[in-house]
């Protein structure tokens, strides 16, 4: 079974050209048995249509923060706890700089600042505001709060640049979320590794022996007996 079965996914769209790629990673995290709700922010939907995000995701898509109705039930808190991860793709620089300074004025930064669970982001932009030092201040303010993420990679730009800003690639932003779901079986767990023969000491002079193992469970020869007097 998938590690993505059953899980729950907010997917923020912010407002970038490869905010495309968005509709091949809805696809691969549906067929990995993972439901995806969208919000979709307004420069977000200047290239992507929530007609497009509702045919992929099966569900509603979000882009008001005081849609009728919604805001009555406090509608950007229960879109940010019902998932298990959000997801921010394309992230911008405009939206990790409001992300880092906790601006809350859309229903994206809203659900982002009032949420309780993880978040991946998935950077992209121009080379030139990838390297900012305000882009780099920001990002490292939001790792130290938790943020994960994976990308961007290196190459062509669609402003005709070149380094590194293209989001990352729907199957490396789907091995990121598998790999935060994958179980962690010995996460917390210490362990000590000794190699060698032990050696329990009988007198300052003699002590008793076993012999070491080669890692098949076959003892290795060792050159001095198990007793030594």
């Amino acid at each position: 079974m998938s590690a993505l079965a059953g899980k729950r996914i907010l997917l923020v769209i912010a407002g970038g050209i490869a905010a495309y790629k968005c509709l091949e990673l809805i696809r691969r995290l549906r067929e990995q048995g993972a439901s995806v709700r969208c919000i979709l922010t307004a420069a977000g939907a200047a290239f992507v249509t929530p007609l497009s995000l509702e045919a992929l995701s099966e569900d509603k898509v979000y882009t008001d923060l005081f849609a009728l109705g919604r805001e009555s039930e406090m509608g950007h808190i229960q879109l940010s706890r019902d998932a298990d991860l959000v997801v921010v793709a394309p992230a911008t620089a405009n939206i990790l700089a409001r992300m880092a300074a906790g601006i809350a004025d859309d229903l994206a930064t809203t659900a982002l600042l009032a949420t309780d669970k993880p978040v991946l982001a998935a950077p992209a932009m121009n080379v030139r505001m990838w390297e900012h030092p305000a882009t780099q201040a920001n990002l490292a303010t939001l790792r130290t709060r938790g943020l994960l993420t994976v990308g961007p990679d290196q190459g062509d730009m669609a402003c005709g640049e070149w380094g590194y800003g293209r989001m990352a690639e729907p199957a490396a932003i789907l091995a990121a979320i598998e790999a935060h779901f994958a179980p962690r079986r010995l996460a917390g767990v210490r362990a000590l590794v000794t190699s060698g023969p032990t050696r329990e000491p009988i007198d300052p002079v003699r002590y008793i022996s076993n012999h070491s193992s080669d890692g098949r469970g076959t003892p290795s020869p060792l050159p001095s007996p198990a007793w030594v007097p």
